[in-house]
C-alpha cells in the first residue's frame, strides 16, 4: 500500500498462501495500481496439482521457484522478498534477479543473538548480492554495517508503517484512568519469548483481574530443542483466562 501512493509505480503482490480471509487484503482491492496474485488460482500452474497446491502452501524453494516463474514472465523491474530463507533459495535458482532485488532482512532480532556461523555466512554471502537491503530500524542498519564492515550494498531503513493515515493520533486516542488492554499480532517461536509472553499475561492478571490481552497470528515455528513448545504455547493460547486468541487474519 505504501508504493502505491506513487502512481507511477505498478506493484503485483504475489501471495504465498491461498485467501481464506480478506480482513488485511481487501483494502489493495480498489487500488488501481496494486494487483493481488495467487497462484493457487491459476490454472496454468495447479492444473498439475503440485506439492505446494495440495498442501496450500509453499516451501522456501517452491517460493523461490514461484517468484522467479513470475519474474520471467512479467520482466519486472524490482522485486522485494521479505524472508531470507527464500532469497538464500532464490540465490540457487536464478542468481541474475539479484540485480534489482530488495532484500527485506529477517531473522535477525537482537544485538546478541546466537547464530551460527555458518549461517552468518550465508546472510553476508546474500546481503553482498543484493542490490538493496530494507531494514526496520536504524539499529538494525547499524548492526550489520557493524558486523559486515566491508559490505557495500545499500542499505534503506524501512519501518513498520500504516500509509495514508487520515487521522492523527488525538482523534483516536481515548484516555483512561486506567489501560488494561494488550495486543500481540505476529508468529510464534522460543527464541521469541511467546510463553514467557503468555505466562507474564498470567501474573498481571492475578493483581489485574480485569487485564485482557488480545492475539491475533497462526505461524508456529518449530525449534529442534524444544520439541513440545508448540504444544504448551497452543495450550496456553486456548487456555488462559481474559485471552482471546484470534487466529489467523489474513
Amino acid at each position: 500500500k505504501m508504493l502505491s501512493l506513487n502512481p507511477n509505480i505498478t506493484v503485483d503482490l504475489v501471495l504465498a498462501t491461498p485467501i481464506q480471509r480478506d480482513i488485511l487484503l481487501k483494502e489493495l482491492y480498489d487500488l488501481k495500481n496494486v494487483n493481488s496474485i495467487s497462484p493457487f488460482d491459476d490454472e496454468d500452474l495447479i492444473s498439475a496439482n503440485p506439492t505446494w497446491y495440495m498442501n496450500q502452501r509453499f516451501t522456501h524453494e517452491e517460493a523461490a521457484h514461484m517468484l522467479n516463474y513470475y519474474w520471467t514472465q512479467r520482466h519486472y523491474d524490482w522485486i522485494i522478498i521479505r524472508g531470507i530463507e527464500v532469497v538464500n533459495e532464490l540465490y540457487h535458482v536464478n542468481e541474475n534477479i539479484f540485480d534489482k532485488l530488495m532484500t527485506y532482512v529477517t531473522g535477525i532480532t537482537f544485538e546478541d543473538q546466537i547464530i551460527p556461523e555458518e549461517e552468518w555466512k550465508e546472510k553476508y554471502k546474500i546481503f553482498k548480492r543484493s542490490a538493496h537491503l530494507l531494514c526496520q530500524t536504524d539499529e538494525m542498519k547499524k548492526f550489520i554495517t557493524k558486523k559486515f564492515p566491508d559490505l557495500d550494498t545499500n542499505i534503506i531503513t524501512l519501518n513498520p508503517m500504516v500509509p495514508n493515515t487520515t487521522k492523527d493520533f488525538n482523534e483516536v486516542f481515548v484516555k483512561k484512568e486506567r489501560y488494561n488492554k494488550l495486543c500481540y499480532v505476529g508468529k510464534f517461536h522460543h527464541d521469541w519469548n511467546s510463553v514467557p509472553m503468555i505466562v507474564g499475561f498470567r501474573e498481571i492478571k492475578e493483581t489485574h483481574p480485569d487485564a485482557k490481552f488480545l492475539i491475533a497470528g497462526d505461524k508456529f515455528t518449530n525449534h529442534p530443542e524444544y520439541p513440545n513448545y508448540n504444544k504448551e504455547l497452543k495450550y496456553l493460547l486456548t487456555n488462559t483466562e481474559n485471552l482471546t486468541w484470534f487466529g489467523a487474519l489474513s
